[in-house]
């Protein structure tokens, strides 16, 4: 190979690297490039989950595979699996509950439990979505109220009366609630 193949050949190995360089983003542009909405659009996730068989058995594995762990309250170093909270949160069946919770979460990022009393007593747990709730920020990064949207009227609950579990997908920015995956996901497949 001559001294002028070689130069050529670098020539061409560089104007390669510069076409790559243009279609592959940044790593400061991959860290950035999910964005966390204010509001969660519900009707959109909802859509693309059941539009997606492959989503649908994500989400399914996912909500069925959680129950596995039992619910229980830990009273010293024992576990009460019967104490009246497990029914509670529950409603008598953790499996259905856990599920229900897990497919919340796995759809929009959010499970809401809004507590109903009967007098001053804790009766039963009513477990919601993000298409039913909202939560609203306070000054310092948690939460001052819920708002339950229901019918076309809105309700404002004290987050006292409100089990708010949130997925492993967060905003830093916003510590107060969970993302959607599949907003995620299809954020970085639109990409």
């Amino acid at each position: 190979m001559s001294i002028l193949d070689r130069i050529r050949g670098a020539f061409r190995q560089q104007e390669q690297k510069e076409a790559f360089a243009g279609t592959v983003p940044a790593v400061s542009e991959l860290y950035t490039q999910h964005q966390f909405p204010e509001k969660v659009n519900w009707e959109e996730w909802l859509k693309m989950y059941t539009a997606n068989p492959v989503v649908q058995g994500c989400v399914s594995a996912y909500a069925m595979t959680m129950p596995e762990a039992w619910l229980s309250v830990v009273d010293g170093e024992e576990y009460d699996y019967e104490h009246p909270v497990v029914n509670l949160l529950s409603n008598g069946d953790w499996d259905q509950t856990c599920s229900r919770i897990m497919t919340h979460i796995g759809i929009g990022g959010n499970a809401y439990g809004v507590k109903h009393y009967d007098g001053n007593l804790w009766t039963r747990t009513n477990w919601l979505s993000d298409e039913l709730m909202t939560p609203v920020p306070d000054k310092s990064g948690g939460v001052a109220k819920y708002v339950w949207e229901s019918a076309g009227r809105s309700i404002d609950i004290d987050p006292e009366n409100v089990i708010h579990l949130t997925g492993i997908w967060s905003d830093p920015s916003r510590p107060y609630r969970g993302n959607s995956p599949i907003k995620l996901a299809s954020q970085s497949i639109d990409t």
